[in-house]
C-alpha cells in the first residue's frame, strides 16, 4: 500500500496444485466525495502484507491497446443481475462477457489459461446493452467490452484446447 493505491496478489489452490493467479490494482475511494483519497495509515494492520508477488510482471507494467480494430464483435444484452448495488455492471460480468464472446467466436472446445484486464469505466444503469470485441494477433487475442464511443475494458487472453 503505497499513497492512494495498493496491490492485491491472489493465488488459488486445487489441493496442492496452484491453479490460478492474479494480481490487482487498487485505489481507496472516498464514496461520499467520489474521489479518490491518500490511504488511511492504519489500512496495513486490517489486511496481511505478503513479501511475494503472484505474478512473475508487475501487473502496472502491462499496458495494453484498446484502439484494435476487432475481427469479430458480438452485442451483450446486459441482465438487471448484472449490476452491483453500486448501479454497475460487477467486475466479474465482464468475465463473463468475454467467455461468452469467446464461446460465440473460437467454439466450446476452448479454454482460457491467461487472462489480462484492464478496467477504463463502469457500465452503468443506463446502459441497456454493449460489445465485445475479438481479434487474434501474436498468438494472443485482444479483446475489449465496449459501445459506440466508449472503451469500458480491454485486455488480452489465450486460449487452448480443452
Amino acid at each position: 500500500m503505497e499513497g492512494v493505491k495498493a496491490l492485491r496478489e491472489f493465488e488459488v489452490f486445487a489441493g496442492t496444485e496452484k491453479v490460478a493467479s492474479a494480481s490487482t490494482t487498487w485505489l481507496y475511494i472516498d464514496v461520499d466525495k467520489k474521489r479518490v483519497r491518500k490511504i488511511p495509515e492504519d489500512m496495513p494492520e486490517i489486511y496481511t502484507i505478503e513479501p511475494e508477488a503472484a505474478l512473475e510482471e508487475p501487473v502496472e507494467k502491462w499496458k495494453g491497446d484498446p484502439d484494435f480494430v476487432a475481427d469479430f464483435e458480438m452485442e451483450i444484452t446486459i441482465r438487471v443481475s448484472d449490476y452491483d448495488v453500486n448501479g454497475h455492471v460487477n467486475n466479474s460480468m465482464y468475465i463473463d462477457y468475454l467467455t461468452t464472446a469467446l464461446f460465440e467466436f473460437y467454439g466450446k472446445s476452448k479454454k482460457i489459461n491467461m487472462l489480462k484486464i484492464r478496467y477504463l469505466q463502469e457500465i452503468d444503469m443506463a446502459i441497456r446493452s454493449t460489445k465485445v470485441g475479438i481479434k487474434t494477433a501474436n498468438g494472443k487475442i485482444l479483446y475489449k467490452i465496449f459501445n459506440a464511443d466508449v472503451v469500458y475494458a480491454f485486455g488480452e487472453t489465450c486460449i487452448d484446447k480443452v
